[in-house]
């Protein structure tokens, strides 16, 4: 089973994450945190996405929290719809 953590340093948009993340059909445990120092254990990531800050460089963010980018790729979330200025996300895998 995946374990997926989301993290969110805003209040109200961490009470939206969890609300989304109890329909999401698989655990996800949304925590307080910021790039910069991460609320989790581990060596490594399968995957991780940024967003939501318009004017972060995400690969900049987690490498300054100390992870090596490995792969990456840039995709636009949601895919299709309406461009908004959150759009623009990270995939990929780090490590530490």
């Amino acid at each position: 089973m995946p374990e997926v953590v989301a993290i969110e340093p805003a209040r109200t948009l961490r009470r939206s994450a969890v609300h989304s993340a109890q329909r999401a059909g698989i655990p996800v445990d949304v925590v307080p945190g910021i790039a910069e120092a991460l609320p989790v254990r581990g060596e490594a990531f399968d995957g991780a996405a940024g967003g939501c800050h318009t004017s972060r460089d995400e690969l900049g963010a987690i490498e300054a929290a100390g992870f090596t980018v490995e792969t990456y790729r840039r995709v636009d979330l949601p895919e299709h719809g309406v461009r908004l200025p959150t759009a623009p996300c990270v995939l990929g895998v780090a490590g530490r």
